[in-house]
């Protein structure tokens, strides 16, 4: 299997890329230089500085009546990656909106604590402003392991939470009577553009759901933490149902 390079990844040139690493290792230099030192023809090599230089990864200086060139710093390579993320994430309404999802469900399985917290960013990520985050169950069995939530999520709860505030997506969760003292504790139903609501049962569950865009989401909780996605238009909105149902059964 061929390495990828990751400068290629980042959308540099082979030519470019040779050429930034070769300018990191011997400093300022001149077209000459670089030629002595690689082989390679001038004019590619003008060619790679122009591309560099463009990128924001290279800088052409003048010293003594001479032309050197010189590499930016490599952490420039972290601006151009978030550059590359944001016009990504930019254009993703758009590709969603033309994408036509197969007929047949797609079931996808993930273990561990970070697929826990991959499936709650990505929900947030895929809804649309306006859009509306449905969640049944709660964080865990009993009202004794609710928090564990907060403590798989971390940091990152808050960082999920400004981006569903600026995007302005309701959540509305439904659990369960004995979740109720845990939750205004932990303050989760006094956050902005969030609604809970209560069924009288008080019984553990050791799953969540999340119902978001055209997926259904089913987390199991530690100590065997797992989630579950099924992809299916058709599946999610019979859960949309669903939690109506239980919405208006549920107390506030």
């Amino acid at each position: 299997m061929t390495e990828t390079d990751p400068l290629r990844e980042l959308g540099l040139t082979a030519r470019e890329a040779e050429v930034y690493r070769l300018l990191l290792k011997l400093g300022d230099s001149s077209v000459a230089e670089l030629h002595a030192a690689s082989r390679i023809h001038t004019q590619l090599i003008y060619r790679a500085i122009q591309g560099l230089s463009s990128k924001g990864l290279a800088t052409v200086v003048r010293r003594k009546y001479k032309t050197y060139v010189r590499a930016e710093s490599p952490s420039t390579l972290e601006k151009l990656a978030a550059a590359h993320l944001a016009d990504i994430r930019a254009e993703l309404p758009k590709l969603q909106a033309i994408h036509k999802s197969g007929k047949d469900a797609v079931i996808r399985v993930a273990q561990g604590v970070e697929a826990i917290r991959d499936v709650r960013l990505k929900a947030i990520e895929a809804l649309p402003e306006g859009g509306t985050f449905y969640i049944i169950g709660g964080a865990g069995g009993s009202k004794h392991e609710a928090g564990q939530y907060y403590d798989v999520m971390g940091r990152l709860h808050e960082k999920i939470e400004k981006l569903r505030k600026r995007k302005r997506i309701r959540r509305l969760m439904i659990s369960y009577e004995n979740m109720r003292s845990v939750t205004k504790r932990l303050g989760g139903d006094a956050e902005p553009l969030s609604e809970f609501r209560y069924l009288p049962e008080d019984f553990p569950t050791p799953t969540s759901t999340y119902i978001y865009g055209d997926t259904v989401a089913i987390l199991i909780w530690p100590p065997e933490p797992a989630v579950i996605t099924i992809e299916s238009e058709r599946l999610a909105q019979t859960y949309r149902q669903q939690f109506e149902t239980l919405w208006n059964l549920a107390r506030p």
